[in-house]
């Protein structure tokens, strides 16, 4: 059987999430009960390894410099939402990292959005500051706006930032540059990211000839090569920077061979830089991602890896399989989430990625990593109201979490995005919030409680850190008795939150059916349950399933957690006197996800082991 044909069958047997409220404990009146079993061969070795950073995110370049200048790295509570998800990748790129200059001068102008929209396009590019030894407080804004003001570092406190954000003299701001970059990467540094930059592919170019969508002209690397010499010079800036990526979906833009000229020009500059002889350098090399593209047809990955094989590091690809998300009912369809998110993957076409990097990246040591995704690239399309950051998204990112670990090629998923200010966001200031419609219940604006709200997502991610390992188990199985089911997958535990040797099931039950999964094994010890369903209605015409908040085991997590009462997300416990964990039946409650530990597994799963 070849790699591909194993890992198509794998994709269809592997699926599971699981989430189950206390008050669903009893079957569901009118729901009909579906039966089935997932038995882990003990015997076989695992089907894939992935990192301990391979949940990880993705953020715009644009979005980045706002946060910047918000002041929201250097927030405890900011930081303290993101060191929950740690180690994990942090991609920072997106259209506008094409369009980003590196600035060293110390002094500059700098507004609302540097980047000027034209369409697809920004016509202008902005500032990233680097190399700067001081700042100094924002004096026109102080003069023209009585409650300014100024940390003794010369930033804007959070709270002066968003009252100028809202105000019609924002554009008074005269803001001093500081080391955007090195705040950027202190923060990655803080809350245990490792970052993969994305460099400026479009600086020098006409990408507005003819009004077309081709960009022409040369590429001008002299602003790059100014700024990857001083990130070489000056190592410990960055100690959290893991490598380079080039470009942002641009196959449409730039032809293939202008895509692979770019990529070994910069695999060519970084290594002049990194193995040279420049002042205070470094022997270490630095690794070079690409081409972040979107398209996986035509035989352009293939073409693309196998034309830098011995060169770059990684591939690196984007996918948003629901596409617009106007269907909104694929989240809910069993077969969708089995097959739509990479086999039949309509927008990327993903398993045409995997399958050109079976062929020729693999062999060469190349990394793939799927460095954007989401159930969808257009923010709140569906009829029946906003998904992204709602409850009903938690279907697809569990899938999809569960079934790229198990392909065997993919060693990062990047969640578009961690703070995006508007409803892809996993962590957002609650200021920008409401304008997205993320704060809306009932046809009203939810009262703020904190500085930042969390998606429902959010909780997804922090559970699947703390609970799933690197390791996915081979499971099979069993035909659904009754309907259609759940998906169902298997993974070792994650040490050292479980303790060694434990197994975790990861059961998605997308369905209106009650179902029961009889998972491998005799009971032994305690079975632990983290279920998850849906919060509040947000009233309106949304359904349930567009709830803005998530429970676990019944108990409504906050939407505003803090740094000082962030909820236990503490699990329900089953022993062995319970009838359900003597048969090891796991009740998956109609429309539910979640995770099932099993801490002592009987018999015992040896791969898990240490």
């Amino acid at each position: 059987m070849s790699h591909c044909s194993k890992y198509v069958t794998v994709a269809v047997t592997t699926l599971a999430v699981l989430i189950w409220p206390c008050h669903a404990m009893d079957r569901r009146a009118g729901a009909s009960v579906v039966t089935g079993s997932a038995v882990i061969d003990k015997s076989s070795p695992a089907l894939a390894t992935v990192p301990r950073e391979y949940l990880g995110f993705g953020e715009e370049m644009d979005r980045v410099q706002d946060l910047l200048i918000g002041g929201n790295f250097e927030n405890a509570e900011f930081q303290y939402l993101f060191k929950q998800l740690g180690p994990a990748y942090l991609r920072v790129g997106g259209i506008t990292a094409d369009w980003t200059y590196y600035e060293a001068s110390s002094t500059g102008q700098r507004g609302k959005s540097g980047h000027k929209l034209g369409g697809y396009w920004p016509t202008k590019e902005r500032p990233l500051s680097y190399r700067i030894v001081g700042a100094r407080c924002m004096e026109q804004c102080c003069r023209c706006i009585v409650y300014c003001h100024c940390l003794t570092d010369g930033h804007m406190d959070g709270s002066t930032w968003h009252k100028l954000r809202s105000s019609s003299v924002f554009s008074c701001i005269n803001r001093s540059y500081t080391d955007d970059f090195g705040r950027l990467c202190k923060f990655a540094k803080n809350v245990n990211f490792s970052l993969l930059f994305d460099l400026n592919e479009l600086h020098g170019r006409n990408c507005h000839f003819n009004d077309t969508v081709k960009c022409v002209g040369v590429w001008n690397t002299t602003n790059m090569k100014q700024f990857l010499h001083y990130v070489h010079d000056n190592p410990s800036i960055c100690p959290a920077l893991i490598g380079f990526e080039l470009g942002n979906e641009l196959f449409t833009h730039l032809d293939i061979n202008t895509n692979i000229a770019d990529i070994v020009e910069l695999v060519n500059i970084v290594n002049a830089i990194w193995n040279g002889e420049t002042a205070g350098g470094s022997d270490t090399s630095m690794a070079v991602y690409g081409p972040s593209t979107d398209h996986c047809l035509d035989g352009q990955p293939f073409a693309f890896m196998n034309a830098t094989r011995h060169q770059i590091t990684g591939y690196t690809y984007h996918s948003y399989p629901n596409r617009n998300n106007i269907n909104a009912g694929n989240l809910l369809n069993k077969t969708w989430l089995e097959q739509g998110i990479i086999q039949n993957d309509l927008h990327a076409h993903s398993i045409e990625c995997i399958r050109a990097w079976q062929k020729t990246g693999q062999t060469a040591g190349m990394k793939l990593w799927v460095t954007e995704t989401n159930s969808a690239y257009a923010i709140d399309q569906s009829p029946q109201g906003p998904i992204l950051n709602r409850f009903l998204n938690g279907f697809w990112y569990l899938n999809s979490l569960a079934q790229y670990a198990a392909t065997d090629a993919v060693t990062m998923h990047g969640r578009w995005c961690m703070s995006s200010g508007n409803a892809f966001g996993l962590v957002n200031d609650t200021q920008t919030l409401p304008l997205q419609h993320h704060l809306l219940e009932g046809g009203s604006e939810v009262e703020s409680t904190g500085t930042y709200a969390v998606s429902t997502d959010y909780y997804v991610a922090v559970l699947y850190k703390r609970l799933v390992g690197e390791k996915v188990l081979p499971v099979t199985i069993s035909s659904w008795i009754g309907g259609d089911g759940a998906t169902v997958y298997a993974f070792c535990g994650a040490v050292p939150h479980l303790p060694a040797g434990s197994v975790v099931y990861v059961i998605t039950n997308p369905t209106t059916d009650e179902v029961h999964v009889q998972v491998s094994g005799e009971a032994s010890g305690t079975r632990q349950e983290y279920i998850l369903t849906a919060g509040n209605s947000p009233g309106g015409n949304s359904t349930l399933m567009h709830s803005p908040t998530v429970r676990l085991n019944g108990d409504i997590l906050p939407l505003f957690p803090g740094d000082t009462d962030f909820p236990p997300l503490d699990p329900r416990q089953y022993t062995t006197e319970d009838k359900q964990q003597a048969q090891q039946i796991v009740v998956m409650p109609p429309l539910s996800y979640g995770f099932v530990v099993l801490p002592q597994p009987a018999p015992s799963i040896p791969v898990c082991q240490p």
